[in-house]
This record gives C-alpha cells, sequence and structure tokens, in this order.
C-alpha cells in the first residue's frame, strides 16, 4: 500500500471512529446502523466495511482510542505529582478518570455494558489494540500503589489486582456524577475517606 493510500486509510478510519463517538451521543448502540455510520463519512455501506467488517469493531476501536486518551490524562496527571504521597497520587488517578469519563461517558459506558460482544465480534489485530490500551489504563494505577507500598503507607496487596478494585470503584463513582446522586469535584473526596483510608498502613 502507497504511503498516500495509507495516510488516507488512516485518515477515513478516524472520521468513522470521530461519527461513532457522535451517534452514540445521540443514539443507544443498539439503534446506531452501519448505514448510519456510512452516511455521517459519506461512504456507501459496502464502502465502510472495507475499514471495519461490523458496527463492534468500530466501536471497540472507538473504546481503544479513548482508553489511549484516558492513559495520557494519567500521565498528565502522575507527572505533576511527582515526590508527592501515594495517596494523593491516586486521588488525582481518579479525578484524571472522572473528567475523561465526564465528556466521554456516551461510548465509555460500552466498556462495561458491551465489553465482552465487542470483542467477541471483533478482528484479532482490533481486539490486541483494545487490550494493550485496557492494560495502559490499570498500570499507572497498580504502579502508584506498588509505591504506597514500598514507602510503607499501603498495606501489601497484589497491586494490579488493587488497581483493579480501585478502577471499578470509579467507574461505580462516575456515574454516580452523570447521574446527579454525587457532585464532581466535592464528593470526589468520599473516595480517600471510604477507599483509600481502607488501603493505608495503620
Amino acid at each position: 500500500m502507497a504511503v498516500k493510500e495509507r495516510k488516507s486509510r488512516i485518515k477515513k478510519k478516524q472520521e468513522i471512529l470521530e461519527s461513532a463517538r457522535q451517534l452514540i451521543q445521540e443514539k443507544s448502540y443498539e439503534d446506531i446502523t452501519m448505514e448510519d455510520i456510512a452516511a455521517t463519512v459519506s461512504l456507501s455501506r459496502p464502502a465502510l466495511y472495507l475499514y471495519y467488517k461490523n458496527k463492534a469493531e468500530i466501536y471497540l476501536a472507538l473504546l481503544t482510542r479513548g482508553l489511549q486518551e484516558l492513559n495520557e490524562g494519567y500521565d498528565r496527571a502522575l507527572e505533576a505529582m511527582q515526590g508527592a504521597k501515594a495517596v494523593d497520587t491516586l486521588q488525582a488517578s481518579a479525578v484524571a478518570f472522572f473528567q475523561f469519563y465526564s465528556t466521554n461517558h456516551a461510548y465509555f459506558d460500552l466498556l462495561v455494558t458491551k465489553r465482552a460482544e465487542l470483542v467477541r465480534e471483533s478482528g484479532v489485530d482490533i481486539v490486541q489494540d483494545f487490550e494493550e490500551a485496557g492494560k495502559g489504563a490499570v498500570g499507572p494505577i497498580a504502579k502508584a500503589y506498588s509505591a504506597g507500598i514500598e514507602s510503607g503507607d499501603f498495606r501489601r496487596r497484589d497491586p494490579e489486582k488493587m488497581a483493579f478494585v480501585l478502577r471499578a470503584v470509579a467507574i461505580g463513582m462516575a456515574v454516580g456524577f452523570r447521574e446527579g446522586n454525587l457532585k464532581f469535584p466535592d464528593d470526589v473526596a468520599l473516595l480517600t475517606d471510604l477507599v483509600l483510608n481502607g488501603i493505608i498502613q495503620s
């Protein structure tokens, strides 16, 4: 594939993903069709299949991009927290997640509700990219937890497992922010009081 053709293909795929991002803010995943997506990027339905084999692949690729953006947010937050206490570092990671989720929840909710389906219906390469991005999303949290163990601040627990536990709690709180049951950023303190205090070494 020529360089120009490859660049054109990458650009079109980016347009498709952006279209999918916009559509899911307006309609549920179940109601979105390949025809809907094709129409917004000036492609016929058969032409759209040259880029993605189905809707699941499009949205799994979109979730991958979202996870990559979240990872970049973690990197910025943690870089600003170098030398800080482990508790403060974890809280900064949580805030980065909440800020990302507040503007991307319309499709990011698919990670919770449709993950297995999207993975099952997508090609190997797209699934591998998604899984790699997912590892990056828990890596910084696990690293921060490990630092807390080394400093004697956190109880000795498996850092990777704790990263998944903390992420699960953060997702639950993010839903609370979106539904209005919790207030952002005021109630982020609850994460410290109820969760972090449970892992601090006494």
